[in-house]
């Protein structure tokens, strides 16, 4: 079955692009292409909306093939050991089928836990969110969409880097709920 695809080959470059010649005054706009500026709007959108972009866009697919691949070992194993138990019709089973029994409950338990620890769905689902909305985003702050239309360039770009700050707090509450071994809590003040 085909992944979805989000992003043409070139889409991240291309709107990176547009949006620092939208967002930098003439006189600060560097050459096309040129994304290494030192301009502190320039390395935002390299850093927090192409680089991003690119790897929500691939890894969204990435983490749902995990998370099937996952799923799928775990059925397949807990299949197979009913079914060895079942065929042993009460009688008493020998020593390899004991231990195979048991290795495929402890590869059941195991890829149990990785599915429940690194949440590979929640991270494909909020890649997908964040991906599509930074890419919706950009194109809306190019062509003076939504919430950019009337602004002044200073304006659109502190609403454009507010809105792509927000976007990626999806992803990133996924890794540090994960890293953190917990949701994060309210000000403990």
């Amino acid at each position: 079955m085909p992944t979805m695809r989000l992003l043409s080959h070139h889409e991240a470059r291309v709107l990176s692009e547009q949006i620092v010649r939208k967002g930098l005054p003439e006189a600060q706009a560097p050459d096309a292409g040129d994304l290494d500026s030192e301009d502190p709007f320039v390395a935002f959108v390299r850093l927090r909306f192409e680089e991003p972009l690119r790897a929500n866009a691939f890894g969204g697919p990435a983490y749902g093939r995990a998370f099937t691949a996952m799923s799928v070992a775990t059925i397949a194993a807990g299949l197979t050991s009913s079914s060895i138990v079942t065929a042993s019709s009460g009688e008493p089973l020998s020593g390899s089928t004991t231990v195979a029994v048991a290795s495929l409950g402890i590869l059941v338990g195991v890829l149990a836990a990785i599915v429940q620890l690194w949440k590979p769905a929640q991270r494909s689902v909020a890649r997908y969110r964040a991906a599509y909305a930074s890419r919706r985003e950009g194109w809306d702050y190019i062509h003076d969409l939504g919430r950019y239309e009337g602004l002044s360039v200073s304006e659109g770009r502190k609403a454009f880097m507010t809105q792509i700050n927000s976007i990626h707090q999806g992803v990133e509450s996924i890794d540090e709920s994960v890293s953190e071994g917990t949701t994060p809590e309210a000000n403990p003040e």
